[in-house]
Parts: C-alpha cells; structure tokens; sequence
C-alpha cells in the first residue's frame, strides 16, 4: 500500500492550477497587446509552452498565421518555447513586429 499523504497530490494540483492561471494570463496579455511577443518569448511562464499555443493567443493569429511563421523561421509549431535557441526566438518576434 502506498504511503503518499493526501496532501500531497493536492499540492502537486494546486500548483499544477497555478501554472495554468500563470499561462492564462500571459496569454490574455499577449491577445490584449500588454506585451510584445519578444516580451512573452523569454517569460519564465512560457517556457513549457507550445509555440503554437503562444503565437495564436496574439490579436488576429490564428492557426494559419501560426503555421506559417513556424514554416518561415523554421521550426515546429509543437516546441516548446523554452527550447527555441535564440535565433529562432529573435526571427520570431520580427516576423511578429513586421521586420521580415
């Protein structure tokens, strides 16, 4: 029988809800203009986010829009942000401001 406190899997959702208002928000930022996508790339809260996931919480990015800048940088629209080196991350935030 296994000797896990209840305590502790609420923990472990608590801060599992914690994470996901903390991404919510980062996203709501990003749809409402608070702050810039090159902003947002280099959030501690974005680095275990898809970069699809990122890239359409922008105001007017839809899937389409996403997959084609996945497409010019390249990279996979299913990384993680926190893997992205910082090249891709920079070609990104330039396609977003319009430099590219």
């Amino acid at each position: 029988m296994s000797t896990v406190s209840i305590s502790q899997p609420l923990q472990a959702l608590a801060a599992a809800n914690k994470v996901r208002i903390d991404r919510a928000e980062l996203r709501a930022d990003l749809k409402h203009q608070r702050i810039t996508l090159r902003a947002a790339l280099d959030d501690p809260r974005a680095q275990g986010m898809k970069v699809s996931k990122l890239l359409t919480s922008q105001h007017r990015w839809g899937d389409h829009r996403a997959r084609q800048a996945c497409l010019g940088v390249p990279v996979s629209e299913h990384r993680l942000v926190g893997d992205l080196t910082g090249r891709q991350r920079e070609v990104l935030a330039q396609l977003t401001e319009g430099r590219i």
